[in-house]
């Protein structure tokens, strides 16, 4: 695995879909992910940091048990001198500087006067349209000497959050945790043989959750037509009452998934009978993750030997490359039909490339319900009557990313959006999604401009007034000059139209001046 701290946002996000394009899309290797992210204590963290975990514990054949060095302090083990850490993508406090109605070269000499202040303790970076200021100490003293001149210069920071690969966890091998302790520790994630006794467990449990959602599970054949339904309506789940218990807990599970990631989607019935497959393949999804943490299902396949063909019990949890395939192919056959439906032309390899990101995506979202889902049934089980009420809100209030495609950048990308994830691969929403950033676009580009023309401004006034500037001042002007005009051309290539509506933009504030002028006489 490359080494991923220090890489841009981009470049990780391009590594650990390779590493899940190796370890879930090939279908070969998923159950060993499946069996992975199910034992020790992988619960405890993210879907992409489970991939990453995966392949630095195969990498350096350690046993997968990970904490920080804090928590194995807390825990009375050392962690052994000299030990590399793992590493997993954490959220980083990010800075921007306030420059809004300020003269941003005055906040320039300010902030160089904070860093100067502060040796060592800080910086900042002048991205023209941002300035981003970093704390270069995690010291309480030294941050608060820098807030203290930060203030005293009267700049101020807006906070905000990023997300950076950062090496903090250790494995138990690399502790000084005697053995028989070890031993013992890691005996209970030891993975249970099949026990249909389970399904029944789990079943009961799902049951409750529903019930504590407001949702009725109601057995019964008459929606023999279905093996299980949603009628987010009525808010009530039909399962098939003649099926064995362990697909009983699949089904309800399914449906369970529906509700989960589903639920908050503008007129989700009407949309649903119009297409039913992208939302079908999600709740599937969902319920093959969920499934796979329990030792309770098997069905029937076909495997062939000497020539003939036998019916063998499989473990559903193995989630076979037939499975896989499925589902790819039910997202091609989506984003064929919609690429062809906006008149564009698009490649089989390109397809097939979207089908893996998006299905990438999608295995994050599941991962998301099934873990406020895990925590709900926890303190079900546990009886903590103080946090069920509050998992149980969480699991209804449960937002997730939406997943949607640039037709014209053949890329699958996510939106943080208040509702929840709408299972549409393509939803309605997507030409004022690509108006809006259009006009985020337009407005950098009106920012680059404007700090061009202002920096050309200062220049000119200088020169007017016989004023030498620096070399450093020159070298400063220059470069402003210079990346204002590469991100200009660069906007200018695929939005040439931005150049007259720039030109219409000046021509508008020109006049509205004029009019605040003459009002003003």
């Amino acid at each position: 695995m490359e080494e991923l701290v220090g890489k841009k946002k981009e470049d990780y996000r391009d590594q650990l879909f390779k590493i899940f394009n190796e370890y879930i899309v090939s279908g070969e290797k998923l159950a060993e992910f499946i069996k992975f992210r199910n034992s020790f204590n992988m619960a405890d963290y993210s879907f992409k940091n489970q991939l990453l975990l995966m392949v630095q514990s195969k990498m350096s054949s350690c046993t997968p048990f990970f904490a920080t060095m804090k928590q194995w302090n807390e825990r009375g083990n050392k962690v052994n001198i000299g030990s590399k850490a793992y590493q997993v993508v954490t959220p980083i406090n990010m800075f921007t500087v306030n420059t809004k109605n300020k003269d941003k070269q005055q906040i320039l000499k300010d902030l160089d006067a904070v860093v100067k202040e502060n040796k060592g303790k800080c910086d900042y970076t002048n991205m023209f349209v941002k300035i981003f200021f970093n704390y270069l100490s995690y010291k309480k003293d030294d941050r608060e000497a820098v807030n203290k001149s930060l203030k005293e210069h009267n700049i101020e920071l807006l906070p905000g959050k990023t997300f950076r690969p950062r090496p903090i966890l250790f494995s138990i091998d690399q502790t000084n945790m005697p053995e028989k302790e070890r031993a013992a520790l890691i005996q209970r994630y030891d993975t249970k043989e099949y026990n249909p006794e389970e399904g029944k467990k789990v079943y009961e449990i799902l049951k409750d959750v529903a019930n504590r959602l407001d949702i009725s599970v109601v057995e019964d054949n008459e929606e023999a037509q279905y093996s299980g339904y949603l009628n987010l309506r009525d808010k009530k789940i039909y399962v098939i009452d003649s099926a064995p218990i362990e697909s009983k807990c699949s089904i309800l599970a399914h449906e369970l998934g529906h509700y989960i990631t589903q639920k908050n989607i503008d007129n989700f019935n009407s949309k649903y009978v119009l297409d039913k497959s992208n939302y079908e393949i999600q709740a599937e999804l969902f319920s093959a993750l969920f499934s796979s943490q329990y030792d309770i299902l098997r069905k029937d396949i076909e495997v062939e030997k000497n020539g003939e063909v036998h019916l063998e019990k499989e473990l559903a949890n193995e989630f076979s490359t037939r499975y896989i395939s499925g589902y790819l192919d039910s997202l091609k056959s989506s984003i064929k039909r919609e690429f062809k439906l906006k008149s564009k032309k698009i490649t089989n390899d390109k397809i097939d490339l979207l089908a893996k990101k998006y299905f990438y995506y999608d295995f994050e979202i599941c991962d998301l319900a099934i873990q406020a889902l895990n925590k709900t049934i926890s303190v079900i089980k546990d009886n903590k009557t103080e946090l069920i009420d509050e998992s149980i809100n969480n699991l209804r209030n449960f937002k997730a990313k939406e997943i949607l495609i640039n037709f014209d950048k053949e890329e699958v990308y996510t939106k943080n959006t208040n509702v929840v994830n709408d299972l549409s691969i393509f939803p309605s929403s997507q030409d004022q999604i690509d108006v809006e950033n259009t006009e985020k676009l337009f407005q950098d580009y009106t920012e680059y401009q404007l700090e061009k023309e202002n920096t050309l401004k200062q220049w000119q006034n200088s020169a007017q007034n016989g004023i030498l500037i620096s070399e450093d001042l020159y070298d400063h002007y220059t470069n402003v000059i210079k990346n204002c005009d590469d991100n200009i051309n660069d906007i200018e290539l695929h939005h040439p139209e931005f150049k007259e509506r720039f030109s219409q933009f000046l021509s508008k504030q020109t006049n509205q001046k004029e009019s605040e002028n003459e009002m003003e006489m």
